[in-house]
């Protein structure tokens, strides 16, 4: 891997991911050849992320840090089994960015699924400081459908989370760190990379207005549900690097399993 490129390099300000279970039919059309949906304990999740970002570098070129860049998307969790093991990862549908600029920066990761719209993100507590008497919050909102109405998700953590088990529900979303992309028929693999962080649980959800304005009608049904987990990240360093095939990426995962195991003496 000490020849993987950079392709992505950001501070994340926050990050807010409802998570929410679903039919794997409803997806067909986003999971790449050779794959399939990716199941926990037989059931299928979709996570509506939303992200925003400073001192973002792509495609060797600075992003305006008083700019910042947010985005909003659905990522689906997908798998291939080979007979070498299984790669386990996401893909990520349905984005919307902030801006034009946003959309030409990512456009070579996530290709022409990149919508631009007017969203407005209000955070706080992101920073280290938060406590459970003054928690993490989240409010995004944007102009939504024919009457111009103002839509909004607003999150507020509540704890602290220990992810316990590693076959949780939380630690199944949290560990897909390999993101798919579709580039010329071809499904490229890039490794997802943030520092360790502190994630929160949500103790207040809410969702209000027109959700097909960011994922289409069939999947807003969806996020019509009670999600299964919601959850608030502070900020950190992330990394993308890439892109490798996805024979490759299996064997760089191998790699690092291998140095995981702990010294037997």
């Amino acid at each position: 891997m000490s020849g993987a490129k950079k392709v992505l390099s950001a501070e994340r300000t926050s990050l807010v991911a409802l998570n929410f279970q679903a039919e794997p039919g409803l997806l067909k059309d986003w999971i790449p050849e050779g794959f399939q949906p990716d199941l926990h304990n037989g059931d299928c999740y979709v996570s509506l992320v939303a992200v925003s970002l400073r001192k973002v570098l792509g495609r060797g070129i600075p992003f305006p840090v008083c700019l910042g860049l947010g985005s909003i998307y659905l990522r689906v969790y997908i798998c291939r089994e080979t007979k070498d093991g299984i790669l386990r990862g996401f893909r990520q549908v349905r984005s919307v960015v902030t801006s034009e600029r946003g959309k030409w920066l990512l456009t070579p990761l996530f290709g022409n699924d990149l919508k631009v719209h007017k969203i407005k993100q209000t955070i706080s507590g992101f920073d280290g400081k938060a406590s459970e008497t003054s928690p993490p919050s989240a409010e995004i909102s944007w102009i939504s459908g024919p009457d111009k109405h103002e839509s909004r998700i607003k999150v507020t953590g509540r704890q602290r989370m220990k992810l316990g088990a590693r076959n949780s529900k939380v630690s199944f979303i949290l560990n897909h760190h390999w993101m798919f992309a579709e580039n010329d028929g071809k499904t490229l693999v890039y490794e997802y990379r943030g520092a360790p962080a502190v994630i929160w649980d949500a103790g207040h959800v809410t969702m209000q207005g027109h959700m097909s304005d960011l994922v289409g009608d069939r999947l807003a049904r969806v996020l019509g549900r009670k999600p299964a987990s919601v959850f608030l990240v502070e900020n950190g360093p992330v990394t993308v690097l890439g892109p490798f095939p996805p024979e490759a990426a299996l064997q760089i995962r191998k790699a690092e399993e291998e140095k995981e195991k702990p010294v037997v003496q």
